[in-house]
């Protein structure tokens, strides 16, 4: 994953209906406990685990997510990628519906210097603890 044009995450506003999935996965918005934006991925994640979630689908930001339990119950660890730093444009309902999201960790590798709409990014993030930007 080497590429040197800017690296725009894509829009993932959830839809009017209610529960929807994460940036073009199967996995639900509910499922997931922890964002972590990252620069390199760990050698262990096949790339047939990782999806583009770039707005170009250029391959210039991966996502993939690892499997947790807890109470017995499937949730998900969310990783996204890039080699340099992901923009966000609009961030309108980025985390909207995260109800079992505990932690978000930016990591310095958000560039969030032109985001246009902000509104519902953390709406009905509830269990909520950790916010590292």
């Amino acid at each position: 994953m080497v590429h040197t044009k800017e690296a725009v995450l894509m829009l993932d506003t959830p839809s009017e209906s209610g529960e929807s999935c994460v940036l073009g996965s199967t996995i639900l918005r509910s499922q997931i406990v922890r964002v972590q934006f990252c620069s390199k991925m760990p050698l262990e994640v096949c790339q047939e685990e990782m999806w583009d979630v770039s707005a170009a689908q250029d391959r210039s930001i991966l996502a993939w997510a690892k499997k947790v339990f807890i109470s017995s119950k499937l949730l998900y660890e969310l990783y996204i990628a890039s080699d340099t730093k992901i923009k966000l444009q609009n961030a309108r309902g980025l985390f909207w519906g995260y109800e079992n999201l505990c932690e978000i960790n930016l990591d310095k590798w958000i560039d969030s210097s032109s985001v246009s709409d902000m509104s519902y990014m953390f709406c009905g993030c509830h269990s909520l603890k950790k916010l590292d930007v």
